[in-house]
């Protein structure tokens, strides 16, 4: 599942950059962690054929989520000097485990053979993550 390995690149990209939200910087960078997030739990959902179905409208949804944060962060404009700084802060420390997460759930995915079962969709979402991070200057 090559696609979805590159999530851990994402997360030490946007570690240094800010994130998408509604209506602050500080905002986009809970709204990007927190899809970021919703990601590695629904790839880590998957444990079967059926478990692997049912995480396609999940991703689905994320998907449509990740259009809309995506639009917020166009709307929100370059942060200044010190919020991009604390926003970049934030990202770090907010994306704690989660690339260890993705690499163990990508490992198991691959392993089981249920990767291809979802990499088309999973390489949409990753793609609209690396948007988003393209548009916080990442």
């Amino acid at each position: 599942m090559r696609t979805i390995r590159l999530l851990p690149v994402v997360l030490a990209i946007c570690a240094g950059c800010g994130g998408g939200g509604v209506g602050s910087h500080d905002e986009a960078a809970d709204e990007t962690l927190k899809a970021m997030e919703r990601f590695a739990t629904i790839l880590e959902g998957i444990r079967d054929k059926a478990s692997a179905d049912a995480a396609t409208p999940k991703l689905e949804a994320l998907g449509k989520d990740l259009d809309g944060l995506i639009e917020a962060v166009g709307k929100l404009g370059e942060p200044g000097e010190e919020e991009a700084r604390k926003v970049a802060g934030k990202m770090l420390r907010g994306r704690g485990g989660l690339s260890e997460r993705m690499d163990t759930v990508t490992a198991r995915l691959d392993a089981s053979g249920l990767a291809a079962s979802i990499d088309a969709l999973a390489a949409a979402v990753m793609g609209k993550f690396m948007t988003l991070v393209g548009k916080l200057g990442g």
